[in-house]
């Protein structure tokens, strides 16, 4: 955990410094920061930028259609990370995996508009 997190965090450095870039505007942070520790630290490790700090949109994607998680759940597993692992066995592990994440996940909300920090939710790929 204490890897990804490094990995996670110089991986944020990296954008940030692009972002000094004189044709930098936008830059995504592709990461799990679901929750609100993970959040603060981003957001604190952005304010000590020299100069002008970047803005910060948070972006939550949320599914509760079972079907659109089914279908991603097996889309998933294409990927490398069941790369010539049992289908059967694979589907196991990813529904274990969420389980777990499910445990930790602090949604975007009232934290983050404590803060005035502007954040966005996309309900079941777009139904919303």
């Amino acid at each position: 955990m204490s890897q990804r997190d490094e990995i996670a965090l110089g991986t944020l450095r990296e954008l940030l410094l692009y972002l000094q870039g004189e044709n930098s505007r936008v830059a995504i942070f592709d990461a799990t920061n679901s929750t609100v520790h993970r959040r603060t630290r981003i957001l604190h490790i952005v304010a000590q930028q020299k100069g002008e700090s970047p803005e910060v949109l948070f972006l939550e994607s949320c599914c509760f259609d079972e079907s659109l998680l089914e279908h991603n759940m097996r889309l998933k597993l294409r990927g490398p990370d069941y790369k010539e692992v049992d289908p059967i066995l694979a589907l196991a592990d990813f529904r274990n995996r969420v389980k777990m994440y499910e445990t930790s996940y602090e949604s975007l909300g009232q934290y983050e508009e404590s803060l005035g920090v502007p954040y966005l939710k996309l309900i079941d790929v777009g139904r919303k």
